[in-house]
């Protein structure tokens, strides 16, 4: 399978066309001697108003040969393509997703996405596991921290001051406006910070793999442990805030429920013999939406809060969430869930009809906290998660579904292993 990438140069040397197609959205596909060719109208190739798809030997997804012979669009609008080296498949669901690389510097590692912010005037702060922090400004990708940075979460409230949780117990806080950086001390000795958090006070909470969560005064850059007895060695994945000033913690040990006022603290932990509680204790995430639903993912599937029962709910429709691992998650304008998931999957669930679609993408395996990737709904028509050593993004109101099933096809039937024809006789 390919997924295209394009440049449209002027003055080209000319092409021998040696097919064309018409897709079912009208575009014109032609193959020709120098790679794929695609337009709305045969009319604008002299004008070279077309995108063009050629071999990138540095980019596996692209097309393996140039030379292209033949072209058949099937009933599904999977596009097939006959090259001097085989069979190529374009297949337009598999390919909604925009991947912008991000480059290092020559002899450093490939940057791998670790997370993300965004800025006041909606550009995007890019966080890197081992290449510092890069900024997205329209389409370029520049790199505006040393690259000994090692970033694991960002946070900001106000699109100005990120504050960068880095991989040594350490936070980088990053003033966009004037692009200073200062390191800070902030009780955390050597853990990498997956989570912070403006709590109503003003303070910091932080939360750290193995050294729980900290409080952390922004003005007299004191700070102390939350509850340092049971929370001390927490390896706390994410920090969510109730509108009533709770706080929600999403650990390797369940969820945690700390109200400040009164300091009391709650353990939710998976029930292996009941139908309710959490499906699994290692909750990678959790969020809370417009309507105050809070939502936590796990290595087997999605689960909410009932506050009638004080505990949480594993989502069992549809059956395929029950056993997925869901790494991330964000909330649209209509309500909508996006689940960032293993094994290269982006689902949208809908709570109300209990619908999940899957829309398959290239954002690797993640199968460690290393490979965890960042997921950021910046607006209503942008989402960005991070792939392997590039930016990700989509339109979540414009993925198209392939709702075409094919008639099953029977291609051989057997009894006790062997093959049976008609007019055949078993015994």
């Amino acid at each position: 399978m390919v997924n295209l990438s394009y440049f449209n140069k002027k003055n080209e040397a000319t092409d021998f066309f040696r097919c064309i197609s018409r897709g079912p959205n009208d575009y014109y596909w032609v193959g020709t001697t120098n790679g794929l060719i695609k337009c709305s109208l045969l009319e604008d190739i002299p004008l070279n108003s077309y995108e063009r798809y050629n071999t990138d030997l540095s980019y596996n997804m692209s097309l393996a040969n140039n030379y292209i012979s033949c072209l058949c669009f099937d009933e599904s609008g999977v596009l097939w393509i006959g090259t001097e080296n085989g069979v190529e498949k374009y297949d337009p669901y598999n390919n909604q997703f925009k991947m912008t690389r991000i480059e290092g510097a020559l002899g450093k590692s490939i940057p791998i996405v670790s997370s993300f912010g965004k800025t006041y005037d909606n550009n995007i702060i890019i966080g890197t596991h081992s290449n510092g922090i890069h900024l997205k400004k329209g389409n370029d990708i520049s790199l505006i921290s040393s690259e000994e940075l090692r970033i694991v979460s960002i946070y900001s409230s106000d699109g100005k001051i990120f504050y960068c949780g880095l991989w040594n117990g350490k936070v980088a806080r990053f003033d966009y406006i004037s692009s200073k950086i200062e390191i800070l001390e902030v009780g955390v000795k050597d853990a990498p910070i997956f989570s912070i958090l403006k709590n109503s006070k003003g303070h910091l909470l932080i939360g750290s793999i193995g050294e729980g969560l900290v409080d952390y005064d922004i003005k007299t850059k004191k700070y102390h442990q939350v509850k340092p007895k049971e929370l001390g060695k927490q390896e706390i994945n994410r920090i969510a805030q109730h509108r009533e000033g709770i706080i929600w913690l999403a650990t390797e040990d369940g969820i945690f429920k700390y109200n400040p006022k009164t300091e009391s603290l709650q353990n939710y932990i998976c029930h292996l013999k009941d139908s309710d509680g959490l499906s699994n204790e290692k909750i990678k995430d959790i969020i809370i939406d417009e309507k105050g639903t809070v939502w936590a993912s796990t290595r087997h599937g999605l689960n909410f809060y009932d506050p009638l029962s004080d505990d949480f709910i594993h989502v069992k429709e549809p059956k395929e969430l029950k056993n997925i691992w869901v790494t991330d998650m964000a909330t649209d304008s209509i309500g909508q869930l996006w689940l960032n998931m293993n094994f290269n999957q982006i689902g949208k669930y809908n709570p109300q009809k209990k619908e999940l679609n899957v829309f398959s993408v290239n954002n690797w395996l993640r199968s460690n906290i290393y490979n965890k990737r960042g997921f950021l709904f910046s607006d209503k028509k942008h989402i960005y998660l991070g792939g392997e050593n590039s930016l990700i993004s989509f339109n979540p109101f414009s993925l198209k579904e392939n709702v075409y099933s094919p008639a099953p096809l029977i291609s051989d039937f057997r009894v006790r292993n062997k093959s049976v024809f008609p007019g055949d006789t078993i015994n």
